[in-house]
């Protein structure tokens, strides 16, 4: 599912379309969204979407998420193609 607009992400948890959402930092780590509030301009809060923790795709994302932070671990070995930076602050 894709949206084009904020108005059709909030008709779609309104409706109960929506079974979870992710987000993926800079760093590359995919974060589950357990709850996601939808607010208009003025900051009311106009939709509130909790996760479908049931749901495959829920599970899945746990598991995209587990196996990418085990290559930044270097616990399992990188994909064909990929390279691993890191950097010590």
């Amino acid at each position: 599912m894709s949206f084009r607009s904020y108005g059709e992400l909030v008709d779609n948890v309104k409706s109960g379309e929506l079974v979870t959402i992710c987000s993926v930092g800079t760093a590359g780590i995919l974060n589950r969204c357990q709850k996601l509030l939808l607010v208009d301009n003025g900051g009311k809060v106009t939709a509130t979407h909790t996760a479908q923790e049931d749901h495959p795709i829920f599970h899945k994302l746990g598991e995209v998420r587990s196996y990418y932070w085990n290559i930044y671990k270097e616990k399992v070995e990188l994909p064909p193609g990929m390279r691993l930076d890191k950097y010590v602050l």
